[in-house]
């Protein structure tokens, strides 16, 4: 850390134009940004990169997983509605693109309301 920067932080002087806890805030704020950045993404199981039945055994045994469907986007897998909120009563068919199945029924989707996927 520069000579400034600690000097900002050990500054604990009555009527300083910024109290210590809103310079450490800000400058927490600007070095660790709250986004999550790509190594968060790429910590997540990709769907591109697994067999329909691969994923499907990762529902299974895990209750829920969240997963890469995309470069960019990502989706919850649940094996039943045990792994829903509380106030969630059923589940529907949850399909993705697997690196073998365009159409995999991966695990379910939990929703509030008893409907057919797709409508």
């Amino acid at each position: 850390m520069s000579a400034t920067t600690l000097s900002l932080l050990n500054c604990q002087k009555k009527g300083s134009f910024a109290p210590l806890f809103i310079v450490k805030l800000f400058l927490v704020t600007v070095f660790f940004p709250l986004t999550p950045d790509a190594s968060a993404q790429e910590q997540l199981p990709s769907l591109a990169d697994m067999t329909c039945a691969q994923a499907q055994q990762m529902v299974k045994s895990r209750g829920q997983v969240v997963m890469m469907t995309g470069p960019e986007t990502f989706d919850r897998f649940v094996a039943d509605a045990e792994y829903c909120d509380s106030n969630i009563d059923f589940t529907i068919p949850h399909f993705a693109t697997t690196k073998d199945n365009a159409k995999c029924n991966v695990g379910k989707r939990c929703t509030s309301e008893r409907t057919s996927p797709g409508k």
